[in-house]
């Protein structure tokens, strides 16, 4: 129920409305006709209580043998009863062994099922059904200042700044009169014309790191690996601490220019694939070269020691496969603790042979398009946010060229494929699209909502730089002339995009604001800890200044929540409980942990995002939250918290480190 209107203790409505949901479920043939003496008398239990804020739970049933399995939703029974309350029923129905969770099935997933299980017939359903939504509004667009370089690179630190780094300038960064080549800045989304240059080469340990892959860990590090240049940059590792400013390096047994990283459930972070010269990805690569260019190995780094492990052979099959569209690989651990690589149009499950060794466990269907989606026909791919109890984990590929071997004229593609990377070797892909734009080398990122957000990127073209000289034409009438590195692709995308992962649905073209600048090759966007979004980079137009969203979630006149005390440290594990304090006038009935970004080349390192189970011990202002039952679902590194009132406003974000193992 609202605040504001509290329901009377004892009056046996909330009681009545869980009868009601019961006896409702019960004609669906999906419950026993008559409730057990149990369930009679924990429901006879809730009608003894009362409560004062209202919600939404989810609770999937789980009948005897004889009975069809079905899932029900008990939103609409229970947005008049306490968090208390919702979580009590949970808890009579499942000592009455009719209900367990289960996580929700997609309200596109069921369109497309009802239609044909087939691929072909869930293209047909999702087209007649419409796959579009107009948001409550359009959200705002405006100037967040001054970044002093183009931010190639960009990661969400602890303190809630913004690291941001380029490749080699040999002019003033900024107009500090500096003529430095190794440009690192710290930006602050609260001191909107300001940022700081770091000194000595900043994070690039004045060398080449451009074209490397990234993480952030638990502690505030960055780590870098790989680079740019023909000589020892690519083997480089680097790693800066977000504390103390300071950097240090080490090698790896081998270059790798746009190899994938992923932080594993343990801490260590593996390493894949990337060639050893750069230049040498994509159609330009040379094949008589490939054997002394290509590097199809991976490695595993451990943060505690600083030490690799050596470049083992075992990715080889998939990465040759994919070769010569195979660069920045994407890497996710799934809840049982394998990990999905994605090169190219491939798709493969590896699972840990021991400390440093990984073997294929069996390979997923490709891609479902015409063209490979790796560099330089770069598309977006996402895991959807968890819901517990984490049995899914679904991932979308996105846009990319429309045709392969694309050149600038080429067209970029508007469709998007959806598939569950834990349904195992016989897991299929949903076709989602088409979506409002086709779109090449965007940024994707979770929204504090839930949602999935995409900034900037092109409409044809190829990911790149380009020798041809061009003019480009801000919104405003300003121009800039490229002289040298321009782009290689076109028609800038200046509307956000909005992907519904429980719908299936994509914000139609005109319903959100536009930014002013374009945003193409080396964009980078980061979801900041207020929940609005960062848009920065874009070196091809000298974008040397970030823009900010507020997405329309912030623009609705509620109120939003407010976290009053949590903890700095979290951990996974059987029975681990976090315990947040927060204040707000409309009821939380969501709570989401959303990874900090590390972002570069339409790539979102450790992109993760997962609902936690609110307890039935919560109490109004008062949050005790199930965490996950292992690291495989919470890998070590640094989390958003996000509380989600029931009129889908989110809290300001706190920054929770997720400790490694034995920490």
């Amino acid at each position: 129920m609202r605040q504001g209107a509290p329901m009377p203790a004892g009056s046996g409505l909330e009681g009545d409305i869980c009868s009601r949901c019961y006896m409702a479920h019960r004609t669906k043939g999906s419950l026993p006709t008559k409730p057990s003496p149990r369930l009679r008398k924990m429901l006879a239990r809730l009608q003894q209580q009362g409560g004062s804020q209202g919600g939404d739970t989810f609770v999937g049933f789980k009948p005897g043998p004889a009975v069809a399995p079905a899932q029900f939703s008990l939103r609409s029974c229970t947005s008049a009863m306490s968090l208390t309350l919702q979580a009590l029923l949970l808890v009579a129905l499942a000592a009455a062994g009719l209900a367990q969770p289960q996580q929700s099935v997609p309200e596109w997933l069921r369109r497309a099922q009802a239609a044909d299980p087939t691929l072909g017939g869930a293209r047909r359903s999702l087209k007649q059904a419409g796959n579009t939504f107009i948001p409550a509004n359009k959200g705002v667009w405006e100037n967040g200042g001054p970044t002093g370089i183009p931010m190639i690179y960009a990661n969400l630190m602890k303190d809630g700044t913004v690291i941001g780094w380029a490749t080699t300038y040999a002019g003033p960064i900024g107009g500090s009169g500096r003529n430095d080549q190794f440009g690192t800045v710290v930006w602050n989304p609260l001191l909107k014309n300001s940022f700081q240059l770091l000194p000595q080469c900043g994070i690039q340990d004045c060398k080449n790191a451009f074209c490397s892959g990234q993480v952030t860990t638990w502690d505030n590090n960055l780590l870098i690996f790989g680079g740019h240049g023909n000589d020892k940059d690519l083997t480089g590792s680097r790693w800066y601490n977000g504390f103390t400013g300071q950097v240090a390096s080490n090698r790896m047994a081998s270059g790798r220019w746009y190899p994938g990283v992923v932080t594993l459930p343990d801490g260590d972070v593996l390493i894949v694939g990337g060639v050893a010269h750069n230049g040498q990805g994509g159609w330009q690569a040379l094949p008589d070269r490939r054997a002394e260019y290509d590097n199809p190995t991976y490695t595993v780094f451990d943060p505690r020691t600083k030490m690799f492990g050596p470049d083992r052979n075992e990715m080889r099959p998939q990465l040759n496969r994919a070769w010569p569209i195979h660069l920045f690989p994407q890497l996710n651990v799934l809840p049982d603790g394998t990990v999905a690589v994605s090169a190219g149009k491939t798709l493969v499950n590896y699972k840990r042979a021991g400390d440093n060794k990984f073997v294929e466990a069996f390979r997923y269907p490709d891609r479902p398009h015409p063209s490979a989606w790796s560099y330089p026909q770069t598309g977006i791919g996402m895991t959807m946010p968890l819901i517990p109890p984490y049995n899914n984990m679904w991932f979308l590929a996105s846009g990319g060229s429309a045709q392969e071997r694309a050149v600038p004229t080429t067209p970029a593609s508007n469709w998007a494929s959806m598939i569950d990377l834990a349904a195992g070797a016989k897991a299929q892909w949903y076709p989602m699209g088409p979506m409002p734009y086709r779109r090449l080398m965007g940024d994707g990122l979770y929204l504090c909502d839930g949602t999935i957000g995409f900034f900037g990127g092109a409409q044809s073209g190829i990911a790149g730089w380009s020798k041809q000289k061009q003019t480009y034409r801000y919104k405003d009438g300003s121009t800039w002339r490229c002289n040298d590195k321009c782009t290689d692709a076109h028609d800038p995308i200046y509307e956000a995009t909005i992907f519904n992962p429980l719908t299936g649905k994509w914000s139609a073209k005109g319903s959100l604001a536009e930014m002013m600048q374009m945003r193409l090759y080396h964009s980078t966007a980061v979801l900041l800890p207020d929940c609005r979004v960062m848009s920065a980079g874009s070196d091809v137009t000298n974008g040397r200044s970030a823009e900010i969203y507020t997405p329309p979630y912030l623009l609705t006149k509620r109120p939003r929540p407010q976290i009053v005390q949590a903890p700095d440290v979290m951990r996974p594990g059987p029975g681990q409980v976090l315990a947040v304090k927060y204040a707000s006038l409309d009821p939380v009935d969501r709570v989401l942990l959303i990874r900090t970004g590390a972002a570069t080349h339409s790539i979102f390192f450790d992109a993760r995002a997962l609902y936690l189970t609110i307890l039935p011990t919560s109490t109004p202002g008062n949050l005790q939250l199930q965490m996950p039952p292992n690291y495989n679902l919470l890998p070590p590194g640094m989390y958003m918290l996000v509380l989600l009132s029931n009129q889908g406003v989110p809290s300001v974000g706190r920054i929770i480190s997720c400790v490694p193992p034995g920490v």
